[in-house]
């Protein structure tokens, strides 16, 4: 069962890209933020996909190569109730995970 959530989550499936094999991102902390933000009457969610990136185009700044670098994420929520498909953008950064607002994906 999901805090604030109402309803159970299914498994999340975890992006394996090998390039972010040591990344302090996890695909259960992006999720457990992400679910955060959805609203509190979302239809029951079906399918939850965890993936490195953005999922709309971006650029960041550039930081010196000594400086810890964000790591984009996103996390996408399919609803059992055929409704739109909502992703959560999320970013972690000095130490801390944020999560965006949820959008159409």
């Amino acid at each position: 069962m999901l805090a604030g959530c109402g309803s159970h989550l299914p498994a999340p499936e975890c992006d394996t890209n090998p390039a972010f094999s040591g990344s302090p991102l996890t695909c259960d902390a992006a999720v457990a933020v992400a679910v955060i933000g959805l609203t509190t009457d979302h239809p029951a969610i079906e399918r939850v996909q965890f993936l490195y990136g953005s999922a709309t185009p971006h650029t960041r700044p550039l930081f010196p190569e000594e400086d810890e670098q964000p790591v984009d994420a996103y996390v996408v929520f399919t609803y059992s109730d055929g409704s739109d498909r909502q992703y959560v953008p999320v970013v972690w950064w000095r130490d801390a995970l944020t999560a965006g607002t949820p959008a159409a994906y």
